[in-house]
């Protein structure tokens, strides 16, 4: 949750893109970074999001809410990331959530967890809905008559 450390992940991210149609992923930076260190953080991610979602707990240390996310903003913004590319989501339980939900089949979805344990069972359990834009149109048709 440092510059340097956002750094050497996303090499690893940028290394692996190639692979995916589209890299989705959640991003927060602990409040007690200085807010350069904390912008900087929504300029590294958005370097390879296609897609982020900025939270911010349980890491406030000090902050006051939604002042993590301006910064991220900043920081994502400065490098012509697209705000409507960004979601803002205070919990982390919900950014991983709605990373998970906006990935379709080809995506990879990338996830900084504070917790990891919670998150990777969260992860695990996660259970796809399925969305009739993606049910063969005689299906739909079909449902119409039943």
């Amino acid at each position: 949750h440092n510059p340097a450390a956002l750094r050497a992940f996303f090499d690893t991210i940028h290394d692996m893109r190639s692979r995916y149609l589209r890299v989705i992923g959640n991003v927060s930076v602990p409040g007690d970074r200085r807010d350069e260190d904390i912008r900087e953080g929504g300029r590294i991610a958005c370097r390879e999001f296609d897609r982020a979602v900025f939270s911010e707990k349980p890491d406030l240390r000090g902050r006051k809410p939604g002042e993590i996310h301006a910064l991220l903003m900043e920081g994502a913004q400065s490098i012509g990331f697209a705000n409507d590319h960004v979601l803002c989501v205070s919990q982390e339980i919900e950014a991983i959530d709605t990373c998970l939900r906006m990935a379709k089949p080809g995506d990879i979805v990338v996830i900084m967890s504070g917790d990891p344990e919670n998150a990777w069972r969260q992860i695990r359990n996660f259970k796809p809905q399925p969305s009739k834009k993606w049910e063969p149109e005689f299906y739909v048709e079909y449902s119409a008559y039943a």
